[in-house]
């Protein structure tokens, strides 16, 4: 279990040189070095109090370690528990799930249905910051964003989007332009 753990360990130390050396991200593999090096550590009398060193001594489970409070926030700040409201809107093959959750934070899902044997984009999402001003939704992504407008019109609440992100409005098939999101779930802020 030792040398086992140690090369997937060591493994993964050299998977932060290539990345380095290369300039190209190269996975490691997270717990598996460390359980297997920590489980030797336990198995032997003399490294059993160290065992727990095993953690530090892998580099793909330290990058987990240090990420699960992120990762914790990201999934906490999407759940259903603080969603405020969804749009959904569809156009041919195309539908969007524009989520908006406290905190400003909003996720923005689309969705093609292709038939079979089609090639293409099948789903896309981000993730990113709202904030209204007015009867306007403003979407920031980044560095870009999009402003949508509320349709008085609309029997039931509706946006359209007025500007776009750059990086969609350049794609044809990403463009959210003259499609109308309408309101499908609602929960009081």
């Amino acid at each position: 279990m030792l040398v086992l753990g140690g090369l997937i360990s060591l493994a993964n130390w050299l998977a932060l040189y290539q990345t380095h050396r290369t300039r190209r991200s190269h996975s490691t593999v997270p717990l598996l070095g460390a359980a297997l090096l920590g489980a030797g550590m336990w198995l032997l009398p003399r490294t059993r109090p160290y065992a727990w060193i095993a953690v530090f001594l892998d580099r793909g489970t330290l990058v987990l370690f240090l990420a699960l409070p992120r990762l914790a926030d990201e999934v906490w700040s999407t759940s259903r528990f603080n969603l405020l409201k969804e749009y959904v809107g569809q156009r041919g093959i195309k539908t969007v799930y524009l989520r908006l959750f406290r905190k400003g934070v909003f996720t923005l899902k689309q969705r093609f249905q292709r038939p079979r044997g089609e090639g293409g984009i099948i789903q896309t999402s981000s993730k990113g910051k709202w904030r209204r001003d007015g009867n306007r939704l403003i979407l920031e992504l980044g560095s870009e964003s999009a402003v949508f407008e509320a349709l008085p019109s609309m029997g039931r609440e509706a946006l359209q989007q007025s500007a776009g992100f750059p990086r969609y409005e350049s794609h044809d098939e990403l463009s959210l332009g003259g499609m109308s999101l309408t309101v499908r779930q609602r929960r009081t802020a």
